[in-house]
């Protein structure tokens, strides 16, 4: 197949992509869902009541809609069922959900100031300035829906192009955009939350370090800067980890002399990293102990909780064993994880961006120490699927091409 050939089949499987989600529309709400939402109704000026309620119909909506498959699928159900009574569901979720809101709704105008829990949504105000010309065209649920669509597949292309550059052949790339889209990292950034454009901008600031790496000097440091800062203002947090877990596969890059342009991509993120930590403290945006106290309180609709890091640290050793009884009983994302760790780092001479992908993985595993909560699931190690994501397509690259592995020699992305 000739190059002018495989920007098409790209664009072929995202619009595969983007049909298979018709069906899904508008997405599945969540409670986190309705900070952003009530962050995206603030930015256009919303009444606080009107914030209020359409929040409410978002979660209700959803929740009735899920009803409604409930009792379709039921395949014993009781004699004499009463047809389902949506205005008795819609009330009942209405007086749940109301209960449940965020006080301060992200400041909304005419509202209570926002309490200490909603400030942590509130630092995250880069989410909100992408969805609002969506949420303000399309309506709430809809516009929220279509950025994340347009934002996961954004995401699926970054994979192609980032394993273009890194040297892998069309065909092997293309998997990695298909893997994206297959795998609990198109499912996670389908949903009207943060995870699809943080994953989506980490994609890109890895992008940035494999074209400084490849020798793009110019190119190369602008993706990187300019990707960290986005997500520095769409999760200050992610931004500072994920600058941090480059700047140390950077560090192992020096260390072991794999790669000429090390000193330069580690003295970049590392400044990187350095420069999201400062900037939040300068905002004064909440810290770790915030979070944990959000975590342990129950999203601050408990009590304050006197020791948050010792209950963290006793927490984690249960969390662990069972997380690990959970992948042991289903080991396909070990198995995943394992072989594009092994795709990745086999001859890391060839491929000096696999360090530093393993890195910044390994940052989904720092989340879950800092968040162990069992109930998010795939959501809190979300990062790790990048090792299949990018790791898998190099092991079917070297299928293919036993003599000539990838080289560091960057490739076109046109072809």
């Amino acid at each position: 197949m000739t190059a002018r050939w495989w920007p098409a089949l790209v664009a072929l499987v995202a619009t595969g992509f983007l049909a298979l989600q018709l069906p899904l529309a508008p997405g599945r709400a969540t409670p986190d869902t309705t900070n952003y939402a009530a962050m995206a109704l603030t930015g256009l000026g919303t009444p606080y009541e009107s914030v209020r309620a359409q929040a409410v119909e978002q979660r209700c909506a959803d929740g009735l809609r899920r009803e409604r498959e409930r009792r379709a699928l039921d395949i014993a159900p009781a004699p004499g069922r009463e047809p389902l009574d949506e205005w008795g569901v819609t009330g009942a979720c209405e007086e749940r959900v109301t209960a449940a809101l965020p006080v301060g709704l992200m400041g909304a105008p005419g509202g209570p100031a926002p309490t200490r829990c909603e400030r942590i949504f509130q630092a995250r105000p880069g989410y909100s300035w992408a969805v609002t010309p969506f949420v303000a065209a399309l309506g709430l649920r809809w516009g929220m829906w279509t950025y994340a669509l347009l934002v996961t597949v954004t995401g699926g292309v970054l994979a192609y192009a980032l394993l273009r550059v890194t040297g892998l052949a069309p065909p092997a790339a293309l998997a990695g955009q298909l893997l994206y889209y297959a795998l609990p990292t198109g499912s996670w950034s389908m949903r009207p939350l943060t995870e699809g454009t943080v994953l989506t901008l980490t994609l890109a600031v890895l992008l940035g370090v494999a074209l400084l790496l490849t020798g793009r000097t110019r190119l190369g440091p602008a993706v990187l800067a300019g990707a960290t800062a986005a997500l520095f203002a769409v999760k200050y947090s992610a931004a500072t980890t994920t600058a941090a877990a480059c700047a140390a596969g950077c560090a192992l890059l020096l260390l072991t002399g794999r790669a000429r342009r090390a000193p330069a991509a580690l003295a970049l993120t590392g400044s990187l990293a350095l420069g999201c930590a400062l900037g939040a403290r300068l905002l004064g945006w909440p810290g770790p102990l915030i979070s944990l106290m959000e975590l342990f309180s129950d999203h601050c609709r408990g009590q304050d909780v006197p020791d948050p890091w010792q209950r963290l640290f006793a927490l984690n050793g249960p969390y662990w064993t069972a997380w690990w009884r959970t992948q042991a009983t289903e080991p396909l994302g070990l198995l995943a994880w394992a072989a594009g760790a092994w795709g990745l780092l086999a001859r890391p001479a060839r491929h000096p961006l696999g360090p530093v992908v393993l890195a910044v993985a390994a940052t989904g595993l720092l989340t879950q120490a800092l968040h162990p909560d069992v109930l998010e699931g795939d959501r809190l190690h979300l990062a790790l699927w990048l090792l299949p994501v990018l790791g898998l397509p190099r092991l079917l690259h070297r299928a293919r091409h036993p003599l000539g592995p990838a080289k560091v020699t960057p490739a076109p992305l046109t072809g």
